[in-house]
């Protein structure tokens, strides 16, 4: 089975999209099918990658980057040969892209993989009618759409009404390298941090308005008895907000909330596997693979009802979850974990397990392989 991946944002950027593409790739190409990327440049070097990608220009335009990337797609279709499978990653421009190019074509069939933030209330497509027109007639023709959880199904129906989700929609997580996690970090530049050897509470991903770190800041001078320190660890649009309200917030408490920046490698593994446990406050949020991430070094997560990290965390068990948005609840459960995250660490880790990236690609090859699709001719020279 030959499957194309196509995506609208990939390496070098870091985020858990990014890196769970590229991760779910690798495992396919490991259980013996034949994959190859249409993703946008710059990307890692070839020699870097177990697969072909075949690169393209992000359009500016919104309206014509499903288009223009039809366009990309058709050549990596003349460079490799078509797909059984084309699988877009996001709604708009993949998804549009990905089942107009395979109506037209007459080979292969399309799936489309939604990771939350193309569909979510506060996805800039719902602002733009014509964009969400066609968003919503992509995910209502596309042969399969994969969701990562019960909340993003939920969504979806919302979208195409829950008839068209019966046998078109299914739920598949997120996977998670274990071994990744738990490697050596001693290499840190955190080793020597002014939180090392100290409790801490970790807030790992992109800095963007739904993931709600604010919400993290807010809640620290709340916090009764030990004070912890915060550790806030990503990059993105909402930083230097994020790095003025925490040295507002440390002229009272001083030296307690940290913001470090983007993460990787041993410096990430640090952090994950020497916090006290994880606090996820979004607001949204399709699956959290950084609840994973923490899970596989053992340690529980806080994070938000009504949200994807619910599928994850069990009450009590490997974590809690708290309303979206209520600061005063949130420092009471930070407290709570506190106390309570050592007992909690073989169940989250035993959680982790659950989703290793094999079984879950196992899954995945499963349903594109019932899709059939027209077997594509060998490439040509």
């Amino acid at each position: 089975m030959k499957v194309c991946h196509v995506t609208d944002t990939f390496l070098p950027k870091l985020g858990g999209l990014e890196i769970t593409i590229d991760a779910l790739i690798r495992e396919m190409q490991q259980q013996g099918t034949d994959c190859s990327l249409v993703a946008p440049k710059p990307f890692p070097p070839p020699a870097s990658l177990p697969y072909p990608v075949t690169g393209y220009r992000p359009m500016k335009i919104s309206r014509l980057s499903a288009w223009w990337l039809r366009q990309a797609i058709a050549r990596n279709d003349r460079l490799r040969g078509p797909a059984n499978v084309y699988v877009a990653h996001h709604s708009y421009p993949c998804g549009a892209a990905v089942v107009k190019h395979v109506r037209q074509s007459g080979r292969g069939r399309s799936v489309i993989h939604v990771h939350g933030g193309d569909i979510y209330d506060r996805s800039r497509w719902r602002r733009k009618p014509a964009i969400w027109a066609r968003l919503r007639t992509a995910l209502d023709t596309a042969d399969a759409v994969i969701v990562s959880s019960e909340n993003m199904l939920a969504t979806v129906a919302d979208i195409i009404g829950k008839d068209r989700c019966v046998g078109r929609v299914h739920i598949i997580p997120n996977g998670i390298d274990l071994d990744a996690q738990t490697a050596d970090a001693s290499s840190s530049r955190f080793a020597s941090a002014p939180f090392a050897g100290k409790p801490f509470v970790l807030g790992l991903g992109r800095l963007i308005s739904r993931k709600a770190f604010d919400q993290l800041i807010e809640a620290f001078p709340l916090v009764d008895g030990c004070r912890p320190h915060l550790v806030i660890a990503g990059d993105g649009p909402e930083r230097h907000r994020l790095e003025t309200r925490a040295a507002q917030v440390n002229g009272h408490y001083p030296g307690r909330i940290h913001v470090v920046g983007s993460v990787q490698g041993a410096d990430k593994r640090w952090l994950l596997q020497n916090c006290a446990f994880m606090a996820a406050p979004s607001v949204e949020e399709s699956f959290g693979i950084v609840a994973l991430e923490a899970m596989a070094c053992g340690k529980p997560v806080l994070g938000t009802a009504g949200t994807g990290l619910a599928e994850v965390i069990e009450e009590g068990v490997n974590g809690y979850l708290v309303p979206v948005s209520n600061k005063h609840l949130l420092s009471a459960m930070i407290v709570a974990m506190l106390t309570s995250a050592e007992q909690m660490r073989p169940a989250a880790r035993r959680r982790a397990e659950e989703f290793a990236w094999p079984e879950v690609t196992r899954k995945y090859l499963d349903l594109l392989r019932s899709l059939g699709g027209t077997t594509p001719p060998a490439p040509v020279g």
